[in-house]
């Protein structure tokens, strides 16, 4: 802003050349994700289907809301990695609580299925505001994470 200042101070003052420079009023009201918790515990099917809960809070409202899940666990000596993306519910001042769910992989030679017992966890939120014009991402992880089997 300075330079800017500068710059202009070296042009001759006319009426073509008076330019105004305002700070953005979209600077102040950036969205921004203030906290990202994963749990420490969550759930598992008999069929291997994983449910693993995260709290997400943004200094205003997000209008859209992305997260991304990568869960390891060792199944047989095998280290496998299985992933998964969706929706979340949205953002605001207040937590918002939301399920992420992802289920083993079966490759044709083999099936992974997601078992009870220590698995671990890493995940990522993204958030934009209604524009698109103001966009946040966050991390949490690699984090251990319980599973315990329902029905």
């Amino acid at each position: 802003m300075r330079a800017l200042v500068a710059a202009l101070a070296c042009l001759p003052l006319s009426a073509a050349s008076v330019v105004a420079v305002a700070p953005s009023a979209s600077a102040a009201a950036d969205l921004h994700i203030t906290g990202l918790r994963l749990a420490t515990t969550g759930t598992v099917t008999h069929n291997g289907l994983a449910t693993i809960d995260a709290t997400v809070t943004c200094n205003a409202k997000s209008d859209l809301t992305e997260f991304f899940l990568d869960l390891e666990q060792r199944v047989h000596g095998l280290h496998l990695v299985v992933s998964e993306d969706g929706d979340v519910p949205g953002c605001s001042r207040r937590p918002t609580t939301f399920s992420m769910q992802v289920e083993g992989q079966d490759s044709g030679n083999m099936a992974f299925v997601i078992k009870p017992g220590h698995v671990t966890v890493s995940a990522e939120v993204f958030v934009c505001d209604a524009s698109g014009d103001s966009c946040d991402y966050r991390d949490a992880g690699p984090q251990v994470v319980r599973l315990h089997r329902v029905q």
